[in-house]
């Protein structure tokens, strides 16, 4: 749901999770110092947009909603970190200050999904009208190998057909699949 109310599906959900995450001052370079710091290669989005907080009640239920809804499949009790990015009203600032986001996702993790990871929580506060709010949570480190085992076993025929051909190099191939297999 997009925050005027309207429906997202298919490619808007990319494109209104890049704009949410662009949105935020500094997030290509904050993004690449965790990932530097922490190890983390792939990230995987979460999203729960334009979420009422008179319909939710509670910025938990907003974080239960990023689990009903993944954006892709993978095993969170893996992740080795998250970044979590909440669009509010301006009105709403005394209530999602970083410690008070920071201490619900803490708890949500915990109680939710029996997880314990570092994690960097930010706001942006926008002047409108409204009780919607947005939240993206960007889940790094996590295992990759079925995820892309599955993709793998669908290209595998292919990868070594270019690969007798010559068409890219083995070792560099060999290299990317221990990353992404394990």
């Amino acid at each position: 749901m997009h925050r005027a109310g309207e429906v997202l599906k298919g490619i808007d959900v990319v494109d209104y999770l890049l704009e949410l995450l662009l949105e935020k001052e500094g997030f290509i370079r904050d993004i690449y110092k965790l990932s530097r710091n922490f190890g983390v290669q792939f990230f995987a989005p979460m999203l729960a947009t334009g979420c009422s907080l008179s319909i939710y009640e509670s910025f938990r239920n907003i974080l239960d909603i990023t689990l009903e809804q993944p954006l892709m499949g993978f095993d969170m009790s893996t992740a080795s970190m998250i970044y979590v990015l909440v669009k509010a009203p301006i009105y709403y600032r005394d209530e999602f200050t970083k410690g008070k986001i920071e201490y619900e996702v803490t708890q949500w993790l915990k109680e939710s999904l029996g997880v314990d990871v570092p994690q960097v929580c930010e706001t942006i506060f926008v002047d409108e009208y409204g009780d919607r709010v947005d939240l993206a949570i960007l889940v790094g480190g996590f295992d990759t190998s079925r995820l892309f085992n599955a993709i793998n076993a669908r290209i595998e025929r292919f990868s070594n057909m270019y690969l007798e051909q010559g068409l890219y190099d083995r070792g560099l191939w060999e290299r990317i699949k221990e990353r992404l297999l394990g």
